[in-house]
C-alpha cells in the first residue's frame, strides 16, 4: 500500500472541514469504493462487480488508514458501520470497475446531479463516459 502521499492531506482539520472522505480502492485487479460519512461515522462500500470477496479488504484498508491519520478522526474508524451501497448499477463485463468507481465518485461528490433510476443500464453509457472523461482531462491538461 503506498499511499503516504495521498493521506499525508487528511489531518483533523481537513476531517473537521468535510463531510465525506473518498477512498478508491484497487485489489486483485478490481475498484471498489469506500466512502467515511464523517458525521455519521459510517463506511459506504460500492461494488459494481457484487462479490463478498471484495469486501475481504476493507478492514485492512481502514485500519492503514487509521495508522496513518492518527488523531484525524474524532471517533475510531475502525468500529465505524460498513453498508453496502443498494440500488447503484452494476457492471456487465470484466473490465469497466474503474469507470463505474468514477460515477459513484460524482454521485457522491454531486449527489443531485446523477439520477440512478435512470441509469440503471449504466454499462450501456460507458463508452459515452469514457470519452467525457477523456475530454475532460484533455481539457484540464491544456489549461496547465
Amino acid at each position: 500500500m503506498e499511499s503516504k502521499q495521498y493521506v499525508s492531506h487528511i489531518n483533523k482539520d481537513a476531517v473537521t472541514a468535510s463531510n465525506f472522505l473518498l477512498l478508491p480502492v484497487h485489489d486483485n485487479d478490481h475498484w471498489t469504493l469506500m466512502v467515511a460519512y464523517l458525521k455519521h461515522s459510517t463506511w459506504y462500500f460500492f461494488d459494481s462487480l457484487p462479490n463478498p470477496m471484495h469486501r475481504d479488504v476493507l478492514p485492512q484498508v481502514i485500519n492503514h488508514l487509521h495508522e496513518e491519520t492518527q488523531g484525524s478522526f474524532h471517533t475510531d474508524i475502525r468500529s465505524w458501520k460498513v453498508q453496502e451501497a443498494e440500488g447503484i448499477p452494476t457492471q456487465t463485463n470484466g473490465y469497466d470497475c474503474g469507470m463505474f468507481i468514477c460515477k459513484y465518485m460524482e454521485t457522491v461528490i454531486q449527489p443531485n446531479s446523477v439520477k440512478w433510476e435512470l441509469l440503471l443500464d449504466l454499462q450501456a453509457e460507458m463508452p459515452k463516459f469514457r470519452a467525457e472523461l477523456a475530454f475532460m482531462l484533455l481539457c484540464s491538461t491544456l489549461k496547465r
